[in-house]
């Protein structure tokens, strides 16, 4: 009887043992993710989005009040949620298929897919407040702030000025845009909008003028003085 129990009992912990490490070694893959694929949620961002973009892969992204939020065609991810609480308003995915993201007071973050880098004025940008993100023809990263536009080409950082007066802060009443500016306003440095045409020159579009900066000489010109010289394709 006594040699039965004690058969028993090894067969009880040889079972126990086989069992503990099956459950060890069969942990779903889920469970050990990144920490964007942790964020996965069914909810539909719905809090102020400022900018949507599709990748290459086809997914869809969106700045928004909440973070940067994915969609792969079945749920949404916040990339963002558990790198800063930052308002998002724009996204720019690189030639290299890496993203920049930009925030409303955070600076700039930049996501390779699996870690995050944060650019701010201690780096050498314009202002931590930023609206847009551009690429031009050769690489380089365009920031659109309230303190002029920031270029990085992938070392540091160029500061571009259109007026030497400092831009207001964000909270200034409308009715101050719907005027004409002075040419010494601070606002013309507030810039919303960065493309680069056929012929290489990069426009700024501000609170104030439109600016044209053709790669070599600065001041940056508004357009009402830069001399135009634009192709268009058919």
């Amino acid at each position: 009887m006594k040699k039965f129990v004690k058969l028993f009992a090894l067969f009880l912990m040889s079972v126990f043992h086989t069992s503990c490490g099956q459950n060890q070694t069969n942990v779903p893959q889920e469970n050990i993710k990144s920490e964007t694929k942790d964020l996965v949620t069914s909810q539909v961002p719905n809090s102020g989005v400022f900018g949507i973009k599709q990748d290459r892969k086809g997914n869809i992204w969106m700045a928004t009040n909440d973070g940067v939020y994915r969609y792969d065609g079945r749920s949404f991810s916040n990339i963002t949620s558990k790198v800063s609480a930052a308002r998002f308003s724009s996204v720019l995915e690189d030639r290299k298929g890496e993203f920049w993201f930009a925030s409303l007071g955070s600076g700039v973050f930049y996501y390779d897919g699996k870690s995050f880098r944060n650019f701010t004025t201690r780096q050498g940008l314009a202002s931590n407040h930023v609206i847009c993100i551009y690429e031009d023809g050769t690489g380089n990263i365009w920031f659109g702030t309230p303190n002029g536009a920031s270029r990085y080409d992938g070392k540091s950082f160029r500061n571009f000025k259109m007026s030497k007066s400092e831009s207001p802060p964000d909270s200034v009443h409308v009715s101050i845009y719907q005027k004409r500016l002075p040419e010494n306003s601070g606002l013309h440095n507030d810039v919303h909008a960065i493309i680069q045409d056929k012929t290489g020159k990069l426009w700024f579009g501000t609170r104030g003028h439109t600016f044209i900066y053709d790669g070599k000489n600065l001041p940056l010109l508004p357009i009402k003085t830069a001399k135009l010289s634009l192709t268009f394709g058919v």
